[in-house]
């Protein structure tokens, strides 16, 4: 996929804690879970984040909107084409899309950032000042430099690392370049498919987990991409099925 964060999560997000924090997520939103699911308005009412739409969005087009409103630019590597990017700053975030999208599109990329956002940076932010108190959020943003004290502080404390990376780096081919971008952009997958259309409520109106028609199901009602839709429905064709005991997979009868 052709998008982009600064942010850092290398854990992969099991499946029930995605159910929970696609469900958290909704019930905070207080927007109705019409269906295809409004993620944009739930995302704003949320979360302290803004959606920018640019038409034919890159790489080199997102470091001159930045610089020409005087904000930080770093090195964001070859220029190529992006659905969508996450710039998240000081407890802020800017999803900033290609407006020349379809809707469909448009839909799961909101998703995918707010994935990202969720996941790599706002709640591992909330986890280091709920550890550690506010005076780490002003270390975690970048305006002051930690005192010793506070760095020995921080590193008995366990608390988590501060959620500051850039995962825009890409290969050749623009394909991803290391395993923690790999696991990043995994758990936004997963999360922004579980945001737009819950595995459970999804299997629950398809018989037996027919792929065919979770491909249907997903691109008509829940508004998902053709490409979207045929990814998650292999996965959900998969998670539909029973799986052996672990008798019967080691061939053990009673």
């Amino acid at each position: 996929m052709r998008r982009a964060i600064y942010a850092g999560q290398k854990t992969i997000l099991m499946p029930t804690r995605v159910e929970s924090l696609a469900a958290s997520f909704w019930s905070k939103s207080g927007v109705p879970e019409t269906l295809p699911r409004d993620i944009e308005s739930a995302a704003i009412w949320t979360l302290p984040v803004g959606v920018f739409r640019l038409p034919q969005l890159t790489v080199n087009l997102v470091t001159r909107w930045l610089a020409s409103r005087g904000l930080p630019v770093m090195d964001l590597g070859p220029d190529r084409p992006l659905h969508a990017c996450l710039l998240a700053h000081r407890g802020y975030g800017l999803i900033m899309l290609d407006g020349a999208d379809a809707p469909g599109e448009q839909r799961i990329s909101i998703a995918h950032e707010v994935a990202h956002f969720l996941s790599d940076y706002w709640i591992p932010r909330s986890a280091i000042t709920g550890s550690l108190g506010t005076w780490a959020t002003e270390i975690v943003d970048g305006t002051r430099i930690a005192t010793t004290t506070e760095r020995i502080g921080w590193i008995l404390s366990m608390a988590p690392t501060a959620p500051r990376a850039h995962l825009m780096g890409r290969g050749a081919d623009g394909s991803v370049a290391c395993n923690g971008v790999a696991t990043s952009e995994f758990n936004a997958d997963q999360l922004a498919f579980e945001l737009l259309a819950p595995r459970q409520m999804v299997l629950a109106n398809v018989s037996n987990g027919d792929r065919e028609q979770l491909v249907s199901v997903l691109s008509e009602s829940y508004g998902l991409p053709k490409w979207a839709s045929r990814e998650y429905a292999t996965q959900l064709a998969l998670w539909s099925k029973e799986l052996p005991s672990f008798r019967e997979w080691l061939g053990i009868r009673k």
